[in-house]
Order: C-alpha cells, then structure tokens, then sequence
C-alpha cells in the first residue's frame, strides 16, 4: 500500500467503529486528496469518491476487527511525524518532554510513542513514530560488575559486564568491555569486580546502584 496525502475525516482508528458491525471496522476517510493522491488511491485499487460536503475528492480505507475465519485482525498502526530530541543512539521510546512541539528520546523506562525511523545523529531530529504508550523492550535491571573500587561517599560508579535480567540488552551494552556510569543513591560500598545490581530510576532518568554483593 502506497502513502496518500490528505485530510482525515470520520476517523475510528484507536477505537472501532460498531454502528453496523457489532465486532467493529477501524475506518477512517481520507479527503481533499489533489490529483496525484488520486492517481496513487486508484492505482492501489481504493475507490475515489466525491459527495459534495468537506471531504471533496476522498477514500475509504477500512479493516474489520474480526475476520471471516473468526481470528482477530491487528489494529492499525498510529504513525506520524515528530520532533524529537534524540539523546542517544539507543532511542526507541518518544515521550513528553518540557518544550513545546518536541519530545524526548529515551531508550529505556518511560512508555511513550515508538520510534520506528529516525536519521542518524543526535539532538532534535525529524523522526517517524508509532503513535501510542509503548514500553521499551530494554531491561531496567542488569547484573554487573565494578569498575574499582566504591566507597559508600562516592556518588557515582562504572559497571561493566552488563547482563540484562528482564529485557532485551540495551545495543550499547552487548560487548563484556562496555561499561555505563550509576547513581550511588544509598550509599553502597564494594571492591574492584564485585558483584552488583542496577535499576533504571525514571525520576532521576539515569541507572541507580541498588545492590552490591558482601
């Protein structure tokens, strides 16, 4: 399917349109299209139509919830366009941030909208985002290891040897040499190579020390 430029109208596309469905028909109308939107709707086989009212020349794109067979169909996909302030390479997640019109690039924690396409670089990018509260697939808990030695008025730690406990590993970390920088929030104290634990604190936006082995 081809990308159609136009103006949404009569929009049931987060949630299911059952006036005469009671299963329901994601469906929107998709209007004021101008003649080269036309030429790519009809060559995708979708019908213009024109009723006189707003919409002008437009299309209706529809997808039942329930198929013939009986199975679910998947709900369509949200995308848009989006400024975002891309503060890693790792970024997958879009979400709220304090300036207005663009958002945030996290890579783990905070749900928010799914970056599915973005240019290389960092700072404010265009990027393609997946409309909607997705969860990273990272991990927010790794086992670890210390870099040296930690007293307990450090406030911050290298780790090394990163091994996701309840996700994916953020790309960044796959390599044994890679290390990240923590919070010390309680206090901890270890040696060089001891055993510890790492959280994702999503106030702090940044990985705390939660545990270090005696």
């Amino acid at each position: 399917m081809s990308v159609l430029k136009g103006k949404a109208y009569w929009a049931s596309i987060t949630s299911p349109n059952t006036t005469f469905d009671s299963d329901g028909v994601w469906t929107i109308d998709v209007g004021n299209l101008d003649e080269k939107n036309k030429k790519i709707a009809q060559a995708d086989g979708l019908n213009v139509k024109n009723k006189g009212d707003d919409r002008g020349d437009f299309v209706t794109i529809k997808r039942k919830v329930r198929r013939k067979d009986g199975n679910m169909n998947k709900a369509p996909e949200i995308v848009d366009a989006a400024k975002i302030n891309i503060a890693s390479a790792d970024d997958v997640i879009a979400r709220a941030s304090n300036l207005q019109g663009i958002l945030d690039g996290t890579t783990v924690g905070c749900a928010g909208c799914r970056i599915i396409a973005k240019p290389v670089g960092l700072g404010t990018q265009i990027c393609l985002v997946d409309v909607g509260m997705y969860q990273s697939p990272y991990a927010t808990v790794y086992r670890c290891l210390l870099t040296t030695t930690l007293a307990d008025t450090d406030t911050t730690v290298a780790v090394d040897n990163l091994t996701a406990m309840n996700g994916q590993p953020v790309p960044t970390y796959y390599s044994a040499a890679a290390t990240a920088t923590v919070n010390n929030p309680f206090g901890l104290h270890g040696n060089d190579n001891d055993i510890c634990m790492i959280s994702w604190n999503n106030t702090a936006d940044a990985f705390d020390l939660i545990q270090v082995k005696c």
